[in-house]
């Protein structure tokens, strides 16, 4: 199985270590990148455990959301094709979910490499 994250994905991921490091909570920034990278690593081994969410967009036609564990209330939002594992974004909330979502173009030609399978770092700004 191959990993990727879309530009939007990385971005949500990175604002979000940046917010709490804003807020001067480090260890939080730091506790939410495992997290994230953990969430991702579960799909990687489970990767039809969610079931597909209808968008209403036809780029993401099987869409699927996994939780971040310790941070309920962010979600990774992936696609499955073929040997690829697609992160499409991680977002805070269903309300900013659907509306990020229903206006998202889905392209392969988006998709960028964040980390790869066998990378194990942890630490943000490394993968």
């Amino acid at each position: 199985m191959n990993l990727f994250v879309q530009e939007a994905g990385a971005q949500d991921i990175l604002d979000q270590v940046e917010w709490y490091a804003g807020k001067g909570l480090p260890e939080i920034a730091r506790r939410f990148h495992g997290a994230v990278l953990n969430a991702i690593d579960a799909l990687i081994a489970m990767q039809s455990a969610a079931p597909p969410k209808p968008t209403g967009n036809p780029s993401l036609v099987g869409l699927r959301a996994w939780p971040v564990a310790g941070f309920d209330v962010f979600g990774v939002y992936y696609l499955l094709r073929d040997e690829l594992l697609i992160v499409v974004r991680v977002l805070h909330d269903k309300r900013s979910a659907k509306r990020a979502l229903t206006k998202r173009k889905c392209s392969h030609s988006w998709v960028c490499s964040y980390r790869s399978v066998e990378n194990n770092h942890r630490s943000p700004g490394k993968g």
